[in-house]
């Protein structure tokens, strides 16, 4: 796997500039767009998900009707066009959910950002707002301006480049061993070739990058971004009305439980052996709750969205 992922196109890079930090107001209208693009991707997710739902179901009563073919039901050319359909839906669907997993984890990084600016009495910056966007790439002083990589996904990149070829797949077309660009797509540098038989270890621009180099093993295990934990969501939430409040620790409550039951379907998944009926009916009753994961994360952004308000009445912002 290259460092740079691939695809059929270049992400656009931003190519304006704003303020380096956001008012109240700027904020505000900045995530209600937000919710509103997030509400149509995930209105999409569902309208692709009923089709290729529908055309399962069409599928299997042609397979179990008679044809007037010789080639019998099976084989029928209208069931063979509706089985290519079926692929393309089902194909279309999950490249949507997809998508829409990348836009409501920048969607609740970024009410997540302008939460904690809130809560200090700051400001949010702009920089640290767009930096999860998909589809966008940053100019290099914007991607300067994000968290770097740290030294622990940096040193494993760094030392697999200075063995070279020594590692696993030698090296790449464009010179950099294959075992540092594979360490490096995962954790957020990139890898880069440099004067001579040098290879640089540097941030990461692509959207892929930025997302691993902000969230870690949040975003590679579970496709969501690095959230508060229990203990910050305490001290983000002191001091708030009590409905502000309730409803903060309502949707983090949520998404941690949908986590925790996607992070239980793992454990079982990797179970040696029959699972006995238990276990079965567990996993589909955990499955269906870690399925709501991303619906809960969009929920999660329209809570904080809606709370910011009252954080900063409560600390002077």
């Amino acid at each position: 796997m290259d460092a740079t992922p691939p695809g059929p196109r270049r992400p656009h890079r931003a190519p304006d500039a704003g303020p380096e930090h956001l008012s109240g107001a700027e904020t505000d209208q900045v995530l209600a767009a937000m919710a509103e693009a997030g509400g149509a991707l995930l209105a999409g997710c569902q309208e692709r998900r009923r089709r290729a739902d529908a055309l399962d179901e069409r599928r299997e009563a042609l397979i179990g009707a008679t044809s007037d073919l010789a080639l019998g039901a099976l084989y029928d050319p209208a069931t063979v066009r509706l089985g290519l359909d079926q692929r393309l839906a089902h194909r279309a669907a999950r490249e949507h959910e997809a998508a829409t997993c990348e836009y409501v984890a920048w969607w609740a990084d970024a009410t997540v950002t302008a939460w904690r600016a809130a809560r200090s009495g700051e400001r949010p910056r702009r920089v640290r707002l767009i930096g999860a966007a998909p589809e966008c790439l940053l100019v290099d002083e914007e991607l300067a301006s994000l968290p770097a990589v740290g030294a622990a996904a940096r040193h494993p990149v760094g030392l697999s480049a200075r063995l070279g070829t020594a590692g696993p797949g030698g090296r790449g077309p464009d010179g950099v061993p294959v075992a540092a660009a594979r360490l490096a797509a995962r954790h957020g540098p990139a890898a880069r070739p440099g004067a001579v038989t040098e290879v640089k270890v540097v941030d990461g621009g692509w959207p892929e990058d930025r997302r691993r180099r902000l969230w870690g093993d949040a975003w590679l295990t579970h496709r969501v971004p690095l959230l508060p934990d229990a203990g910050e969501v305490a001290r983000l939430t002191e001091g708030l009305p009590e409905t502000a409040r309730e409803r903060l620790l309502t949707v983090a409550h949520d998404v941690a439980e949908a986590l925790a039951a996607a992070c239980r379907v793992d454990e079982l998944e990797e179970t040696s052996g029959p699972w006995d009926p238990e276990q079965i009916a567990e996993h589909e009753a955990l499955d269906r709750l870690a399925d709501e994961l991303t619906a809960r994360l969009a929920a999660y952004a329209l809570g904080v969205t809606a709370c910011l308000p009252a954080v900063r009445a409560a600390h002077g912002t």
